[in-house]
């Protein structure tokens, strides 16, 4: 069984670890990494 063809079935769950991933939290991570390499 190929990954292509199981990728459909597999899709819901991409979508789940990319909402769990929680995008703000590691934006907020990021602009505290470049406010701390500004500052020094």
């Amino acid at each position: 069984m190929s990954i292509a063809s199981d990728f459909p079935a597999q899709l819901p769950r991409f979508i789940h670890y990319i909402k769990a991933w929680n995008p703000t939290r590691i934006t907020d991570e990021v602009i505290n990494i470049y406010a701390t390499l500004a500052s020094v």
